[in-house]
């Protein structure tokens, strides 16, 4: 079985609550990510993505100097244990609609996980999957 630990990403960029949107947007220009887990006292508390900054600053011309991470963020914040299987994520990403979970341990924030993490981690476990029954249908 894999679990989240075994895909996750462990270097997580975050943002304070109260940082602009400016220099969120910044960060994750500057990481090429797309988006922040947004933490209010060093513990995850939201998340904020490109799509939060198109549709809640860009697309209603509000003033991205000024506006705070933590009035365009989606709380509450959903995460997961490291110790989950992969399959529990994606059904959890499935009914949330998400497309990124942070993971945690002791409410810290350890790593994030993606659909494309997990996605890449099905096809991988599809494919030795299917090459172990084909060699086993040749003995």
């Amino acid at each position: 079985m894999i679990f989240v630990k075994d895909v996750m990403s462990k270097d997580v960029i975050t943002a304070e609550s109260k940082e602009t949107v400016k220099i969120a947007a910044e960060k994750m220009a500057k990481k090429n990510i797309g988006c922040l887990v947004i933490t209010k006292g060093k513990k995850p508390y939201g998340m904020v993505t490109e799509r939060d900054f198109l549709r809640k600053v860009i697309a209603v011309k509000k003033d991205y100097e000024s506006v705070k991470v933590e009035d365009v963020m989606h709380v509450p914040l959903t995460t997961v244990s490291q110790e989950i299987s992969i399959i529990k994520a994606c059904e959890l990403l499935q009914q949330k609609s998400f497309r990124r979970l942070p993971v945690t341990k002791d409410g810290k924030l350890i790593g994030i996980v993606t659909e494309t993490d997990l996605t890449r981690a099905l096809r991988s476990l599809l494919t030795d999957s299917m090459q172990k029954f084909i060699k086993d249908i040749g003995k």
